[in-house]
């Protein structure tokens, strides 16, 4: 029956399992006449037998039966199981994979599901959806709450962050460190290369170079020496060397600066994302909340019926989230950015670069803590049900299952196509992390350096009037300066 009926192993007959080889076997047991066997061309005589068979085989004998044919079955199915898979089978693979990765670069926009501000703009929506139920409504508040804390908590994280580059060391003596002892292996060969000068006018050696804290409190201890026993100064200044303060790794310190920018490229992402979901969403309010179209429902949960969606909401709507979420959310990452650069700018020693670089993205990851901390289970849940939306100019890029193998030999290319596409799309990214660190180190130079015989050295150093520093100080320091006295506390010289 099975060469008979190629793929169709097994009967059913009055809701019986049956099967030809077994029923065959016991039909001879019980002197059936098998001249049918002979004529294997002909189906209508097969099946034919098959139902005399079934009238003739005993029911305490068709459980062997059966039995015997469940083995050969299982038998069959593992040598299937084991067997090579076809060329059609490895084509259809081929094709599902490249159909599924282009399906991958179709644009979807949808809240941000980790962080206070996801909750901020998703909440509103599901609320005005059902009519602001007051199971919603206090969702709604909560969001807002702890996306302002976020918000108060970064910006406030960022300000003194700021104000200890720009207020509090400078009360402390200390100038900008610049690219002093940047040329350390130079250095080493050509001692009387000037860019090989220190803060203190000295030539910078390995054995003399130290961070800020060693190297402030060797120069006062010298001074301090000096004040006492005036008659002795020279002496002091040969017996007491306090070395010189600079970087000990340059590369090291633009390293970590391109690894703190990733996490501010990760933040611009998001904000981009925030972007062209206010932009493409259609200006009408429309229910982001729908029924799922299941089978039988009645043994679901309630919330696994329905399903969260992206959808349109009013231009005011819009405008809101656009002042209250993403130019805040703009203004911390450009704050983080500037401010962090600075920070890691001014850090001399390698150990201390590295940790600050992980300590700075935590001011970033403020709204993704309290957003896992303090944020409901209920609003932790509906947002991460909520289902993106594709944009209508990219649902080109959708495949349709029957046109994936004709997809595949559509788009293959060569070698050459994979390079441009490559270099023109998969580096974007890179791209824009070099830019904005290159465009971050330049500002640093640019606001507290000055070019000087072939290297950076700090600009002379002003104290300021007083600890103030504002929040005009904090986003726009070359049009707000903090303000300081006239006399100078330090100036750059190249020879004692």
């Amino acid at each position: 029956l099975r060469g008979t009926l190629g793929s169709a192993p097994t009967l059913f007959h009055k809701n019986k399992f049956l099967s030809s080889p077994c029923l065959m076997a016991d039909g001879n047991a019980h002197g059936h006449d098998h001249d049918h066997d002979h004529e294997e061309g002909r189906l209508g005589d097969t099946v034919r037998e098959i139902a005399e068979v079934d009238l003739l085989v005993p029911r305490n004998k068709r459980g062997a039966c059966c039995l015997h044919l469940a083995e050969n079955e299982q038998e069959a199915s593992s040598a299937s199981t084991n067997a090579a898979p076809s060329n059609r089978d490895q084509a259809l693979a081929r094709a599902s994979l490249i159909a599924g990765l282009h399906e991958l670069r179709a644009s979807k926009v949808n809240v941000k599901t980790d962080s206070t501000d996801g909750a901020a703009i998703l909440m509103p929506q599901l609320a005005r959806s059902v009519e602001w139920h007051k199971e919603v409504a206090v969702l709604v508040i909560t969001s807002y709450v702890y996306h302002i804390v976020g918000l108060l908590l970064s910006v406030t994280m960022v300000t003194y962050l700021d104000k200890e580059e720009s207020v509090y060391d400078l009360f402390g003596g200390q100038m900008y460190l610049c690219d002093f002892g940047a040329n350390l292996d130079k250095c080493a060969h050509d001692p009387s290369d000037p860019s090989c000068t220190g803060p203190s006018g000295t030539a910078v050696k390995a054995p003399r170079l130290y961070g800020w804290t060693i190297w402030s409190l060797r120069t006062y201890v010298r001074n301090a020496l000096i004040t006492i026993l005036p008659d002795k100064a020279d002496e002091i200044k040969t017996q007491i060397d306090p070395g010189e303060y600079g970087v000990e790794s340059y590369w090291c310190r633009v390293c970590c600066c391109c690894v703190f920018v990733l996490s501010i490229v990760t933040e611009l992402k998001a904000c981009f994302d925030l972007a062209r979901l206010l932009w493409y969403l259609p200006n009408a309010n429309q229910s982001w909340i729908g029924l799922k179209d299941s089978g039988d429902q009645q043994d679901m949960a309630y919330l696994d019926r329905v399903e969260v969606k992206v959808a349109g909401m009013s231009i005011y709507w819009k405008l809101w989230n656009f002042v209250f979420v993403l130019i805040p959310k703009i203004l911390i990452a450009y704050l983080t950015s500037t401010s962090g650069i600075d920070f890691l700018m001014e850090t001399a020693d390698v150990d201390d670069l590295i940790v600050n670089t992980v300590a700075l993205g935590f001011i970033l990851g403020v709204d993704e803590l309290i957003y896992s901390t303090l944020v409901s289970p209920q609003a932790v849940g509906l947002v991460s049900k909520c289902e993106p939306l594709v944009l209508p100019d990219d649902e080109h890029l959708l495949v349709e299952e029957d046109h994936a193998v004709q997809h595949f030999t559509e788009t293959k290319g060569t070698l050459w196509h994979a390079l441009w596409d490559a270099l023109s799309r998969k580096f974007l990214r890179a791209y824009v992390v070099i830019f904005i660190t290159a465009v971050s180190v330049w500002k640093y130079y640019f606001v507290h350096c000055e070019f000087h015989e072939g290297h950076w050295v700090s600009k002379e150093m002003h104290q300021p009037n007083s600890m103030s520093f504002t929040f005009g100080n904090l986003i726009a320091p070359l049009t707000f300066p903090v303000d300081a006295v006239s006399d100078v506390y330090w100036r750059y010289k190249a020879e004692e």
